[in-house]
């Protein structure tokens, strides 16, 4: 199995069809948007609370099915 990892210069419709085509799984970093953010949210209140009762660094991770307008279909996106 072929995993790949791309930064957000690779974020393209294209790029994506192209490795799914070929059986390729891949991570991509996606650039921030107005939805994104709006969907991050949720996560980014329970982070927040959380490093107020604990008083250190605290990291969440989520994941939603998301399709941006040039995409095909809807993809998993990790929010990070």
């Amino acid at each position: 199995m072929i995993r790949v990892r791309l930064d957000a210069g690779f974020a393209n419709p294209v790029v994506y069809d192209f490795l799914e085509m070929e059986g390729v799984e891949f991570v991509i970093a996606l650039p921030s948007n107005v939805v994104l953010k709006r969907v991050a949210e949720p996560l980014l209140a329970l982070v927040w609370q959380r490093v107020q009762e604990a008083g250190s660094t605290c990291h969440a991770y989520g994941e939603v099915m998301y399709g941006a307008g040039s995409w095909r279909m809807q993809r998993r996106v990790i929010i990070k």
